[in-house]
């Protein structure tokens, strides 16, 4: 039971951590933000993902991977 309780407190610390982070991003609206009326950069781009790699992604996603940083997506550019 203490360790329960233990893993519950080191959950909620992390969980207040990101949201910590979050609130500081720019962009995110939050303290951290220049204000609503700043202009945002368009930078967003089309992506065209293979039924294949959305199922492996989805796969990989459900199992549940503690504290994964950062992946590594490979695929061509396509000028439009």
């Amino acid at each position: 039971s203490n360790s329960n309780s233990n893993s519950n407190s080191n959950s909620r610390r992390k969980m207040e951590r990101l949201q910590q982070l979050m609130r500081t991003m720019p962009g995110s609206g939050g303290l951290g933000a220049a204000g609503g009326d700043s202009p945002t950069p368009d930078c967003a781009e089309k992506v065209h993902v293979s039924s294949l790699a959305l199922l492996k992604m989805l796969k990989h996603g459900r199992a549940g991977v503690p504290m994964e940083v950062m992946g590594l997506m490979l695929g061509q550019f396509v000028d439009d």
